[in-house]
């Protein structure tokens, strides 16, 4: 997180985790699917296979981000976006910016799609 961000006083481990997940998940969706269209694209042996693994990242994905809607809920948090990694974040009554540098956001993310391709349900 940007460094001139209070939240590690403010926030819980919970919450973060929560907030983290709310910023993060659609990009690792988008570069799924991203992937998913230049393998489309592309003539690799074992096609069918690799597309199937990336569709089911792609669902674990969206069933995360589907669970961190109901958690953005549960914890009374508002989210708005002032732009990719950059949002305010409204939460019990306190108005806090979360920003992340990009090189940051692509660690975490290259790291949970490693997590989301290799995870079994």
């Amino acid at each position: 997180m940007d460094e001139s961000m209070q939240s590690n006083k403010e926030l819980s481990k919970i919450e973060k985790q929560i907030i983290d997940h709310f910023i993060f998940l659609p990009a690792i969706r988008l570069a799924l699917n991203h992937d998913r269209k230049i393998i489309i694209a592309s003539n690799p042996k074992f096609k069918e296979e690799y597309i199937k693994y990336i569709d089911e990242a792609i669902h674990r994905v969206v069933a995360a981000m589907r669970k961190n809607k109901d958690d953005i809920f549960d914890h009374h948090i508002r989210m708005t976006r002032k732009s990719w990694f950059e949002y305010d974040v409204y939460i019990r009554g306190q108005l806090i910016h979360v920003k992340y540098h990009k090189s940051v956001a692509a660690e975490w993310i290259y790291n949970q799609i490693e997590y989301y391709l290799n995870k079994q349900d």
